[in-house]
């Protein structure tokens, strides 16, 4: 049989109350995304100065090693999240980029760049935090995309599933069945579960289906067939009628 692991991620957006339900169920590891964005794009831009926080909010919850991705790309971005507490980096476009850039010579091309941000054979080079989240040396942050940190409530420690799946919206085994759920990118889970509580909120509500069956004039339902006049005119050919 074989046996495979979820792998939560974790970005900047996430709610706290989520944070903790991912925890609960991550058994290898959480993939924290560093900052939002697309992956793959504008790569080599600085690291997100909000990484150390996010990190620090993540580890309060669970002792399951973190992967940092999403823009990591160099050496330098290595020894940034590494300073930030993060027990690994995940890099993907760029090694994908690489590849494709050298398609006679991919193996060896690859190689090469793994051993700049390896250091293999050489002494490591770590970063180091300041005290205000910044790295010294050539480690550069940005401030960009970084959502106010999340505080950490007093009563935050890790709860049991069921509490957890029903503070964070979260639900297993999944309303769509055994092999189904909402896949959508983890940053929107929050506002989705938003939505769909106005929208459980708005179908139990009298005075809300009061409000749309006055619409109904408006909505011109039920509709019917009429010709279009002036665009049959306008096109000069068979009648167009429209509903």
């Amino acid at each position: 049989m074989i046996r495979m692991s979820y792998v939560p991620l974790i970005s900047p957006a996430t709610s706290i109350d989520r944070v903790k339900f991912l925890a609960s169920i991550a058994d290898s590891f959480i993939y924290v995304v560093s900052k939002m964005g697309v992956t793959g794009s504008n790569a080599t831009s600085n690291m997100s100065a909000g990484l150390p926080e996010l990190i620090k909010r993540i580890q309060h919850f669970t002792p399951v090693p973190l992967a940092v991705g999403f823009g990591v790309d160099n050496r330098t971005h290595f020894d940034f999240v590494t300073a930030a507490g993060a027990d690994g980096v995940v890099i993907g476009s760029r090694i994908v980029n690489i590849i494709l850039q050298n398609p006679n010579s991919a193996p060896q091309a690859v190689e090469e760049y793994c051993l700049t941000i390896s250091l293999k054979g050489k002494a490591p080079k770590l970063g180091r935090m300041n005290g205000n989240g910044s790295a010294v040396n050539e480690n550069k942050v940005s401030p960009d995309d970084v959502p106010a940190p999340l505080p950490i409530p007093a009563d935050s420690a890790p709860q049991n599933k069921e509490e957890l799946e029903v503070k964070s919206g979260g639900k297993l085994p999944s309303r769509f069945g055994i092999f189904g759920g909402a896949y959508v990118p983890e940053s929107l889970i929050d506002c989705l579960n938003e939505l769909e509580s106005a929208y459980v909120d708005a179908k139990n509500d009298p005075s809300f289906w009061k409000e749309f069956e006055d619409m109904y004039g408006y909505m011109n339902r039920p509709s019917e067939l009429y010709l279009a006049e002036r665009l049959t005119e306008q096109m000069g050919g068979a009648s167009i009628w429209l509903k």
